[in-house]
């Protein structure tokens, strides 16, 4: 039997980041990979499926958020990438990037964003280097994470648009930036 299938590193989006420190606003968390593809089905066989955690943002502490776990299926021979963690900078510092992964996690300070994994995913937004007070978006499935500014952090990167389950849906959006009000 034949089957179109469609799978994702995590259960719909990145995750935004946590406020944190004054002046340590996190980028957010990249979305996992969304892998669309298919495959013929044998009736009895039985098929392993690994669902993985998207990419977390960040605390507010010196550390990017972790990356989320990878996704597989028995049969499908691309594995959908865990999210990369939100980056994020502590109080005015020098920030530290956001991590790679299936969309890259969204940036804070001079750290820059995480790339996306290619046919998965896009890179996560830069944050807004003036102080920090802004982080960007995590890259979506379907578009990357927009940056930070003066008048705010980042949005997540849009998800990936798919019809397999009859509605039109979006997979795999990033995670919002934070942003510090004065």
């Amino acid at each position: 039997e034949f089957r179109r299938v469609l799978f994702r590193s995590d259960s719909s989006t990145g995750v935004g980041g946590a406020s944190g420190a004054p002046g340590g606003m996190p980028g957010g968390g990249g979305a996992g990979g969304v892998v669309v593809g298919s495959m013929t089905l044998t009736t009895g066989q039985v098929y392993t499926i690994t669902v993985g955690a998207g990419g977390a943002g960040n605390n507010g502490s010196f550390t990017p958020g972790s990356t989320g776990g990878n996704s597989s299926l028995t049969g499908v021979v691309s594995t959908a990438i865990g999210g990369g963690g939100g980056g994020s900078n502590q109080y005015y510092q020098n920030g530290v990037g956001g991590t790679s992964g299936g969309s890259g996690g969204g940036s804070n300070g001079t750290g820059g964003p995480g790339d996306g994994t290619s046919g998965q995913g896009n890179r996560g937004g830069y944050g807004h280097v003036s102080n920090g007070n802004a982080g960007g978006g995590g890259g979506g499935a379907g578009g990357v994470g927009s940056n930070g500014s003066w008048s705010g952090s980042g949005a997540g990167g849009i998800g990936l648009v798919s019809s397999i389950t009859g509605s039109s849906t979006y997979y795999g959006g990033g995670g919002g930036g934070c942003a510090y009000n004065y």
